[in-house]
Formats: structure tokens, sequence, C-alpha cells
């Protein structure tokens, strides 16, 4: 996780917009940029690396019968 904060976000100024592109996606890894903004001017800018993990099957509850 590499975060860069460019400038203040101020409540007057409007809603933040995050975009997202990812860089790279592989069998276990993920590579995003993101870019944060707010009235057109970059506010923060990141690069983050998540973990993919597998899905486990979802679990029906009981009903007791």
């Amino acid at each position: 996780c590499n975060v860069q904060f460019l400038r203040g976000a101020r409540p007057e100024n409007g809603e933040l917009l995050a975009t997202a592109v990812l860089l790279r996606a592989g069998r276990t890894i993920a590579v995003v940029d993101s870019v944060v903004s707010q009235a057109g001017r970059t506010v923060a800018r990141g690069t983050f690396t998540f973990l993919q993990q597998a899905r486990q099957a979802a679990i029906e509850p009981s009903t007791g019968s």
C-alpha cells in the first residue's frame, strides 16, 4: 500500500470522487491504482495490492427438520 496525500479536501469544495484502475491481476494477487479527486483536482493517489482468496460455498441455515 502506497498513499500520497497531495492536498487537503474540504467539505465546502464538494463531493470526493474515487476512481480505480486495475493494473495487474494474477491468480492470487491484484494491483490497483486509485485516484481521489474533488472539484476536478486530485487530492490523493495510491497503489494497493490485494490478495485474492478462493470463495467458499455459502452454507444455508438448517431448517431444523
